[in-house]
C-alpha cells in the first residue's frame, strides 16, 4: 500500500476516523492559568531577549550612536 501511494500521488488520501480524536483530559474552554514561578521566569526570558536583541543591533550597526 505505502508502494502505490508513493507512485500515484494523484489518488486521494484515506483518513482513519480514529485520527481525530477527542482529548478529554484538556478543557479546551477553560482559560490556561500560569503560576507564578512560570510568569516570573517568562518575564525573566523576554528581558534577556530585549537585552539580547539590543547587543545584537548595536553589534551590527557600528555606525549608530552609543
Amino acid at each position: 500500500k505505502l508502494a502505490a501511494d508513493y507512485a500515484h500521488p494523484e489518488r486521494p488520501v484515506e483518513v482513519d476516523p480514529t485520527a481525530f480524536g477527542r482529548n478529554y483530559f484538556d478543557r479546551a474552554s477553560a482559560p490556561e492559568q500560569e503560576d507564578e514561578d512560570d510568569a516570573e521566569e517568562r518575564e525573566a526570558v523576554l528581558a534577556e531577549i530585549a537585552a539580547l536583541k539590543k547587543l545584537a543591533a548595536d553589534y551590527a550597526h557600528p555606525e549608530r550612536p552609543v
